[in-house]
């Protein structure tokens, strides 16, 4: 019995050692692509502020009429804000830093617009608005600029907001379209700035620059809107 088991086995094991597969299974891959697109991240400061300063005193940031110390430098101007951003040689940029924490770089828009109430005879108006004031209005006339800190990019990174006279409702138009008034930066890295350019601010009455027709209810609020994408990719040339 034993050896015909052995023999048995030994015919199966010949068997196999000549066998070949008569058939194959085939398999099917499937590669598809997802888009690498990070989460927008940004951070701005919590505010913004400026004191209206027409008797052009030497405030500080509180509007607290204030005597600077030796060596100190005079708030002297129209405008006194938080956040300016001075150009030049020498200047010191301390305008209203929004960082880019996306790790990629980012597109903006900005639209900024001020709240002038019906009938009241003091309103802020844009740099170069040339409207006609009435006998009793006082106007205050602003610059604001924005900058992103990319400079190999030469296109739409610097300029000026125009500020305007009513809020933009993003709901039916787009804040991206030229046509509706933003100002828009192509790319910026890490740091995006806002602030209140100095050079050419200053406040007027329908008779010119008037000091003594300024009131205590004078005030004015200017407010921002901002928008961030993603930066559309450069293609290296071949």
């Amino acid at each position: 019995m034993k050896k015909i088991i052995s023999a048995g086995l030994a015919t199966i094991l010949a068997a196999s050692a000549l066998s070949t597969a008569a058939f194959a299974d085939e398999f099917t891959m499937t590669a598809e692509s997802i888009l690498a697109k990070p989460a927008i991240k940004v951070t701005l400061p919590k505010s913004m502020a400026f004191v209206f300063n027409p008797y052009e005193l030497n405030v500080d940031i509180k509007g607290k009429v204030v005597k600077a110390a030796d060596g100190e430098t005079e708030h002297k101007t129209v405008l006194v804000p938080s956040y300016v951003f001075n150009t030049g040689e020498g200047a010191i940029n301390d305008a209203w830093a929004i960082t880019n924490g996306t790790g990629a770089p980012l597109q903006a828009a900005v639209y900024a617009y001020a709240e002038n109430k019906t009938g009241s005879e003091f309103k802020v108006l844009n740099l170069g608005d040339n409207t006609a004031l009435g006998e009793k209005e006082r106007a205050l006339y602003v610059k604001l600029t924005v900058s992103s800190d990319d400079t190999e990019a030469t296109v739409g990174n610097e300029g000026v907001v125009a500020l305007k006279g009513e809020k933009l409702d993003t709901k039916t138009k787009s804040i991206w379209l030229e046509t509706n008034g933003a100002t828009t930066v192509s790319s910026f890295n890490e740091t995006l700035k806002v602030g209140f350019d100095l050079t050419d601010e200053g406040c007027k009455t329908a008779k010119g620059t008037n000091k003594t027709a300024w009131t205590d209810k004078d005030a004015a609020k200017i407010n921002f809107i901002f928008a961030f994408e993603l930066s559309e990719p450069v293609a290296e040339e071949p």
